[in-house]
């Protein structure tokens, strides 16, 4: 079976969209039932999937040799595609769909084809539009005249699939549940970790500083407990708010920001870190917990995204929005971790591994193709 990914959220670095696209592509690789290819809406064309193929090269996501599959490229920008795609079948670049059987738009969109899947990441651009980007609410349009069409689509959650003949219109036989996988976190020194945090003890949060992440109050409820707070993850919108509430919370000393983060230092901070905090107010999955979890690292998340269906009755969670809960959970969980139920829901999110999630996609493309 040859499948072409849409490989074009890679150009923009290595976070979320971009993570889950190039390992499951990688997973895809090592997988005997399917061919994977990928392609790339970009103005700029071959000089791009020069870029792309260094990025696979050189990237934490993708170690080992370059990309050995074709890459297919389009100069037409993603933009006008997206814009276009809202209202007809145009531009059809039928050369990213020559010579496959289907192509999957991994971020929200893809081109017209005889067969297509299409991943939905969340459903912020339709239920929470004030927290997405302006790139992310114009490919909604696309997307939707996509699903009138016919395209089949896929979400990680089952809670989506539940919401996607509201939410989309769509028939429930065309809507795909399968999880992203969890890649391991691997053995951190969690002396480094504490280093870098300048503490024996403290709330680790990974993640970008976006609305939706609500990550502008822990702050304050940090410097209520004896511990420093350690902000790990890319430069959001709500870099300033959050700069703005260490200050009012005089948590100057105790706070450490880093924007950069490698594999070699995610796996330190996890390993040293008292407690993974995500206040998050919405998440169409969720991947810091489950690598917390995996590393073997107390968890207080809100009730959202993936958490929801793995943490079960073992790890309580805190509805989302409420602050004075997730302070408590948190003063908690600093005093008192409960080791039986964090290892049985590690043992769950070990067999989410991006081997059996490769398993699970080639299923669904059989699916997809089996209703072409």
């Amino acid at each position: 079976m040859r499948v072409r990914l849409d490989l074009t959220p890679l150009l923009g670095g290595f976070g979320g969209i971009a993570g889950t696209t190039a390992d499951l592509f990688e997973a895809l690789r090592e997988h005997e039932a399917v061919q994977p290819s990928g392609y790339l809406l970009s103005a700029r064309g071959a000089g791009r999937r020069d870029q792309l193929a260094q990025s696979l090269k050189t990237s934490e996501i993708i170690k080992g040799e370059i990309v050995n599959g074709e890459i297919v490229t389009s100069r037409i920008p993603a933009s006008l595609c997206h814009a276009t795609w809202a209202k007809r079948h145009w531009p059809r670049l039928n050369k990213l769909s020559r010579g496959v059987d289907l192509l999957h738009g991994t971020n929200f969109a893809c081109p017209p084809a005889p067969a297509r899947i299409i991943s939905i990441h969340d459903y912020g651009p339709i239920t929470h539009p004030q927290w997405c980007t302006s790139a992310a609410l114009r490919k909604m349009p696309a997307l939707l005249k996509a699903v009138e069409d016919g395209a089949h689509v896929h979400v990680p959650l089952t809670v989506m699939a539940q919401q996607a003949p509201e939410l989309l219109s769509i028939a429930q036989q065309r809507c795909h549940v399968v999880p992203w996988g969890v890649r391991p976190v691997g053995d951190g020194d969690a002396e480094k970790g504490r280093r870098i945090a300048k503490a024996d003890r403290y709330v680790l949060y990974v993640g970008a500083t976006e609305p939706r992440k609500n990550v502008t109050i822990l702050p304050k409820v940090v410097a209520r407990l004896d511990v420093n707070l350690v902000v790990a993850g890319g430069v959001g919108s709500d870099e300033a708010a959050l700069s703005k509430a260490v200050r009012d919370a005089g948590l100057d000393e105790r706070y450490v920001r880093l924007t950069s983060v490698d594999d070699e230092i995610r796996a330190d901070l996890f390993a040293g870190a008292s407690v993974l905090a995500f206040p998050s107010l919405m998440e169409g999955f969720g991947l810091p917990p489950l690598e917390a979890v995996l590393a073997g690292t107390p968890v207080v998340s809100t009730a959202v995204g993936v958490v929801t269906e793995v943490f079960g009755n073992d790890l309580a969670t805190v509805a989302p929005g409420d602050v004075d809960s997730f302070a408590q959970a948190l003063a908690k969980s600093l005093e008192d971790v409960d080791a039986g139920a964090l290892a049985r829901v590690r043992e769950r999110v070990e067999q989410m591994s991006w081997t059996n999630a490769a398993d699970q996609f080639v299923a669904m493309y059989q699916r997809v193709l089996a209703d072409k």
